[in-house]
């Protein structure tokens, strides 16, 4: 990904913040391309075309209610930019009786100089103007809220994450450390552990044993039919099954595993007699016809 200096940076983060919700459905705007090459020196030089480049890039992708942006607003977002690359001094920071008055011109001081030293200056290297707070004060209040607190993150040199979730119950606090009391201790843990080994352990076991049982019971039950299996199965499900191909049974091998023993015990075990029918005792004479048991029926006739 192309690296952008801090101030082009800021740029994006703003204005891509301004236009997201303007943008139509499916529309993305990448202002890298047009932020390349920006830095502190050239910065004031290319604000002007900036703008124009910006609003060319932008104007397609809008909604239609959202096609025509003013150029003061435009202009307002980009002049926020200005000052961003220094450190804004923090109001409620000591202040050096000693430390002389700032000018035009001079470089932000540096929080970490002991007080009354002035912060070297590098040969042939510009340094960048002081910010003019009225004036930044002045365009950040058009901003929005939500790109007020990320240009106040960068200008403060923080380090907070741009999606920082809104407070609700139960939240952490950002660099804050653990309770003791929500903490869990190693002998919890390996006691939590150990509890949930033994219990897979014996529902395994359990299971084991169950299969074992039933794959017995099911080879007692075929022993009839197809007597002791030469095949080891390691379930009921597969005795069955082995079973009911070796008798001929159609779709044996596709048959539900629950209508196996049903099915099995449909079929007469070799050897066996067949149960013997009772006969069903009827009358001598035959049941009368409808016309015979309704007499006046044969005068209907259906039209």
């Amino acid at each position: 990904m192309p690296k952008l200096s801090r101030r082009a940076l800021l740029a994006e983060i703003i204005l891509r913040d301004h236009f997201a919700p303007k943008l139509a459905k499916d529309k993305k705007l990448d202002l890298v391309p047009i932020l390349m090459g920006i830095d502190e020196k050239n910065w004031a030089a290319k604000k002007a075309d900036l703008l124009k480049e910006v609003q060319t890039a932008v104007k397609p992708l809008l909604i239609a209610q959202d096609q025509a942006t003013p150029d003061d607003v435009m202009m307002g977002l980009i002049n926020m930019i200005d000052g961003g690359a220094g450190a804004v001094p923090d109001p409620t920071a000591p202040v050096d009786p000693n430390a002389p008055p700032a000018k035009p011109g001079d470089a932000p001081p540096d929080p970490n100089a002991p007080p009354g030293e002035k912060p070297a200056e590098k040969p042939g290297e510009e340094t960048p103007a002081a910010p003019d707070v009225a004036a930044l004060q002045a365009q950040l209040a058009k901003a929005p809220p939500d790109v007020l607190a990320k240009v106040a993150a960068l200008l403060k040199g923080g380090n907070g994450a741009a999606d920082e979730p809104p407070p609700f119950p139960g939240k952490p606090k950002v660099g804050g450390a653990m309770d003791e009391k929500d903490m869990i201790t190693k002998p919890a843990m390996d006691a939590a552990i150990k509890e949930a080994a033994d219990k897979a352990r014996t529902e395994a076991v359990a299971e084991v044993t169950r299969n074992a049982r039933e794959t017995r019971d099911a080879e007692r039950k075929v022993r009839p039919w197809v007597g002791d299996l030469a095949i080891a199965c390691d379930s009921a499900e597969a005795v069955y099954r082995t079973t009911l191909k070796t008798l001929g049974v159609k779709n044996a091998e596709t048959m539900h595993k629950d209508a196996l023993e049903a099915v099995l015990d449909q079929i007469p075990i070799p050897g066996s007699k067949p149960p013997r029918q009772q006969p069903i005792a009827a009358d001598a004479a035959h049941a009368k016809s409808i016309a015979d048991r309704f007499p006046g029926l044969t005068a209907i006739r259906i039209q």
